[in-house]
């Protein structure tokens, strides 16, 4: 059954009604009972509304961000005491009952929804988890990690106040802002460490995290001054912005944005503060926001504890000129470290801990696009605002968000003959060049290309694109821009399938240009896109 929630009928309130308030009796209502007597008279009422609300909530609550994982292993969780919250965004879970929400915004926006919407009915203790069932590791690619590290059981976030404490993190990544580069506990990446903590940080201090590594194609990489601006601005509130200078910070998280909380902790914050974060992750269903967020949720709870003051764990000391290793290199250290230090049993081999980051998984399907697409602004410092990183980040963001595809697999770049001037209106056309990089593991499913080609429709895509690339770029550059007036030419070069060793290119030539008027000229080519992406909707959660 799917049961949606009376609050996500108001259409007063962006998020959703708040819990409703009691009415106040006659004598209160009354214009002439004293001043005094009625501030009294509403403190006592609010005081008892809070009560009975705080009386009704259950002990525990396990809120979970569902989208298309299977959660039988969550059912067994709905017992005395517990009350199961599921948030559904993809296809109806069939083993337990589901709230329907809008999928946008990742989990960040399930979780700040269930907060919004029950700020005044919070249980004593919330296990705020994704779908897939708690397991050892984290599996690249595949959707169905578990996340655990160390030796942690789910159970542990489920046991409320969890070794005296009024919060439950097991931090498993940490990343440098602005760099982008970042480092993971080994306790993620083996599970045969000698000595394991089972709590925030790990056992063996710095040699508890992997030396520093880098994915240029991250959203924490791409995006990470960015996203040092919105830690400053949303979560410490300290109204920065893009431009200002800020100094570096490192942030540890939990990788899969799993964690437990009391009432108490939450409260810490007042309820439009998680208001104005649901604002930013409500717009389109991968926003860079969202991946923020998983790196900053000990911040947002713990604000006497902000990592912009103190880190929360020793980590391995940052490289020389914040240059990285890649991944095979930081498993080739790590794995030395493990055995030189006697981490682990006898030799270990690097291959042990790539087979653990990846067990069993391999990349046997995957989807490249890539094509061209001409935007047209109507002054030179518009074009340069465009064709700026901040620029293309946005433009990169607009199209993953307008297909549902993460901003990640996206990369947006300035083509050979980066503009040209019309003469009928002066106006600037900027000519872009894009590439859509999608990969599934043996658990995800992505369209032949012959599929892509099947799922034409694209017909509005032009004016819609047009609105969310505005949208975006407004937000990361400022009024200064004065907006893209329209999408000019939109175009797919090429699309590779490959599908357990089978490879289907399908070449569809370039783009003409011209204006708006003319945009259904390249519809073929557009198309092929859009089917492209509309099929691969069922990779984003």
């Amino acid at each position: 059954a799917i049961l949606v929630p009376i609050a996500s009928a108001s259409q007063h309130h962006p998020f959703g009604a708040p819990p409703s308030k009691r009415r106040a009796s006659p004598a209160q209502q009354s214009a002439t009972m004293p001043l005094r007597g009625g501030i009294v008279a509403i403190i006592a009422l609010g005081c008892g509304a809070a009560a009975r609300a705080h009386a009704q909530a259950p002990d525990t609550e396990l809120v979970v961000a569902h989208f298309k994982e299977d959660l039988s292993w969550a059912a067994r969780w709905n017992t005395s005491g517990v009350r199961l919250r599921v948030y559904t965004k993809g296809d109806v879970p069939i083993s337990v009952e589901a709230e329907r929400l809008p999928n946008v915004g990742r989990e960040s926006h399930t979780y700040l929804s269930h907060i919004v919407n029950n700020y005044d009915a919070l249980a004593k203790w919330t296990v705020f988890t994704q779908g897939a069932a708690p397991r050892w590791g984290y599996r690249h690619g595949d959707s169905g990690s578990g996340h655990l590290t160390d030796e942690i059981d789910f159970k542990d976030y489920m046991e409320p106040f969890h070794g005296g404490k009024d919060s439950f993190f097991a931090l498993s990544t940490v990343a440098h802002l602005p760099s982008g580069i970042q480092s993971t506990r080994l306790g993620m990446l083996t599970d045969s460490l000698n000595s394991v903590s089972n709590a925030l940080c790990p056992a063996s201090g710095p040699d508890g995290w992997s030396a520093w590594w880098v994915d240029e194609s991250h959203p924490h990489r791409r995006a990470g001054r960015e996203m040092l601006a919105f830690y400053h601005k949303y979560v410490l509130q300290n109204d920065a912005t893009t431009g200002t200078a800020l100094a570096p910070v490192t942030l540890a998280f939990v990788q899969g944005a799993r964690f437990a909380v009391s009432r108490e902790r939450i409260l810490k914050r007042p309820r439009a503060y998680y208001e104005a974060l649901l604002e930013r992750v409500s717009h389109s269903r991968n926003p860079l926001e969202g991946f923020f967020l998983e790196a900053m949720w000990h911040d947002v709870f713990h604000p006497e504890r902000v990592q912009a003051a103190a880190p929360l764990c020793e980590y391995m000391p940052l490289p020389k000129s914040l240059a990285a290793m890649s991944h095979s290199e930081m498993f080739e250290d790590s794995a030395q470290r493990l055995t030189a230090k006697n981490m682990v049993s006898g030799h270990f081999d690097p291959r042990q801990l790539s087979d653990a980051y990846s067990p069993g998984v391999t990349e046997e399907k995957t989807l490249v696009a890539t094509g061209n697409f001409s935007l047209e602004v109507q002054t030179d410092a518009d074009r340069d605002l465009l064709i700026s990183s901040a620029g293309l980040l946005g433009a990169a963001e607009a199209l993953a968000g307008q297909t549902g595809v993460s901003p990640s697999s996206v990369v947006v770049t300035i083509a050979g003959n980066s503009s040209r001037r019309l003469q009928s209106t002066s106006n600037i056309i900027a000519n872009l060049e894009f590439t859509i990089t999608l990969t599934g593991g043996a658990s995800d499913s992505l369209p032949t290309a012959e599929e892509m080609q099947a799922t034409l429709t694209a017909d509005s895509f032009a004016a819609s694109f047009t609105s969310a690339l505005n949208s975006v770029l407004t937000q990361k550059l400022g009024d200064a821009f004065g907006g893209v007036l329209s999408v000019a030419s939109f175009a797919v070069a090429s699309i590779t399938a490959t599908h357990e060793g089978t490879t289907t290119e399908m070449a569809t030539g370039e783009g003409d240009g011209g204006g708006l008027e003319s945009f259904a000229a390249g519809r073929r080519g557009m198309s092929c896109v859009v089917g492209l992406l509309a099929a691969a909707l069922a990779l984003s959660a």
